[in-house]
């Protein structure tokens, strides 16, 4: 191929990225902050990170003051938010954009390095826009939200990028580039990092390289930097908070996978009826055929890439399904693998409409596979921007749970006065709420909360719960004044007699 060839082939490859671009901006970053910070992993993040922002401790993340015994994950994604709250202040911005950013470069990535193995930039941009339309990735806890999962992604894309091209092209730098975004990946959710060896380990036999890996000093010398990177940050935090290692282990290694945590005991086709029913069921079938078609592709470009996704994606999802604790997001680095093949089966149906009309039909198969392809995305598009970016309330079922945070935001950004002087009551688990509290706090707003025994005559009380009005502690009286979206408010009066204690149900 000659320099004029190569250039436009290039400058093709730079009109399809900006294309790209253009067209994954809304649905990654639009709206980041409209839907309330999530109950578990990314409230439990938030704290962690604004604690670390504060005392500056960047090895132990606490949570409350205490060292952090539930959350046991390394602190990659938390140090990343920590710096952002002191760019950008306590606000949800600060820890979801560190993973907006993450799933812009995942997406990015796999453009550039499916467009050059296929040969093809339009194949590229099928990949991407499959990936940002998949409901099991652009969604809460994963690409939308400041979770671990969409930063994880990106690592591990980019190690098994960096370890297919290691196969293909035999260059040592591979060998340094994977181990070193698998430490970051390991670094980001603990051994969640790992989970695509086994498909790595079964490529590479397939492709007869495993003599050239074990025979090269690189791949030595890159492994024992990745056991630095990763065993340097669990034996030191292990040295300044004694008992983390067995933590890790019974959060991490025995307890989630060996055992059902916190109930989520579910069938071992879980993740496939998900992604047959929600996460994956609008590109499934394509993907089938993507797979299929891999197998006897005689483009050497298109085989060895379906090929590498098929192993990956089949061996991943086995894995999991293995686990005895399963949760809705745990299939999310499956979809830029079964996107690739997606694409795959895609592109070849266009092939095969392009290959059985006339010659002289040329720009007219050409428009008409153009508007198909629009009409294709157009509906999933659609959805991702409704669901996620507009509308973005999360599932059905969990809108309770967020009607105090809901009520916050919009005083927040509406009346702050309406906050001012009111009490959060609650007894149970809620860092999704205290996160809006504190950062009505740093407003200046005087907005706490309060258990139940704690309270006193003359609070107004905030709550999700129904409280007994008459005399439901002694010597208190509760009298509720509103009653709108889930959330109850309550003033407190001394009671004219007391009868029986405050009651939460």
């Amino acid at each position: 191929m000659n320099y004029k060839s190569l250039f436009n082939i290039e400058k093709t490859i730079r009109f399809y990225g900006l294309l790209t671009i253009l067209i994954i901006l809304v649905p990654i970053f639009g709206n980041l902050e409209k839907i309330p910070i999530r109950l578990w992993d990314e409230s439990r993040n938030a704290f962690n990170a604004w604690e670390m922002s504060k005392s500056d401790n960047w090895w132990i993340i606490t949570f409350e003051g205490q060292a952090d015994m539930w959350n046991t994950k390394p602190p990659l994604l938390v140090w990343i938010q920590a710096l952002m709250i002191k760019v950008f202040g306590l606000r949800p911005l600060s820890f979801r954009l560190p993973v907006a950013v993450a799933v812009f470069f995942t997406v990015m990535a796999l453009f550039k390095f499916t467009s050059k193995q296929v040969g093809r930039p339009i194949f590229g941009m099928l990949v991407a826009l499959v990936l940002i339309t998949s409901g099991g990735y652009m969604c809460v806890h994963v690409a939308r939200t400041g979770d671990f999962d969409g930063l994880l992604i990106l690592f591990i894309v980019g190690y098994c990028i960096s370890f297919f091209l290691l196969l293909k092209e035999e260059k040592q730098k591979y060998f340094y580039w994977f181990f070193i975004l698998l430490g970051l990946a390991v670094l980001t959710k603990s051994i969640a990092g790992l989970l695509l060896l086994p498909g790595l380990g079964m490529y590479t036999l397939i492709k007869k390289k495993l003599i050239f890996v074990l025979k090269s000093p690189h791949f030595y010398f890159a492994a024992l930097l990745f056991l630095l990177m990763v065993t340097g940050y669990y034996l030191t935090r292990e040295h300044y908070n004694p008992g983390y290692l067995k933590a890790v282990y019974e959060n991490e290694i025995g307890g989630r996978f060996l055992e059902t945590l916190e109930n989520h005991n579910l069938p071992f086709t879980y993740y496939l009826e998900a992604m047959v029913n929600s996460h994956f069921s609008y590109w499934l079938a394509l993907a089938i055929l993507g797979s299929c078609v891999s197998f006897v592709e005689k483009n050497t470009g298109i085989a060895d890439l379906g090929r590498f996704a098929t192993i990956l994606a089949a061996s991943f999802l086995l894995i999991i399904s293995s686990s005895q604790t399963k949760l809705d997001w745990y299939d999310a680095p499956i979809y830029p693998f079964v996107a690739i093949l997606a694409a795959i089966g895609i592109l070849k149906i266009i092939d095969f409409i392009k290959s059985t009309v006339n010659i002289y039909k040329k720009e007219t198969i050409n428009v008409a596979i153009f508007v198909s392809l629009v009409a294709l995305f157009a509906i999933p598009y659609y959805n991702i921007i409704q669901k996620e970016v507009i509308e973005a309330k999360g599932l059905p079922e969990e809108q309770y749970q967020y009607a105090l945070s809901r009520y916050i935001i919009h005083n927040l950004k509406n009346s702050e006065s309406a906050l001012e002087g009111q009490i959060i009551l609650d007894d149970e688990y809620i860092p999704q709420i205290e996160f809006y509290i504190l950062m009505a706090q740093q407003k200046g707003i005087n907005l706490k909360r309060k258990y139940s025994n704690e309270v006193s005559a003359g609070d107004h009380l905030l709550t999700q719960k129904n409280l007994d009005e008459k005399s439901t502690r002694t010597g208190l009286e509760y009298i509720k004044v509103y009653d709108f979206d889930g959330v109850k408010k309550y003033e407190v009066k001394v009671a004219d007699s007391a009868t029986k204690p405050l009651l939460m149900h």
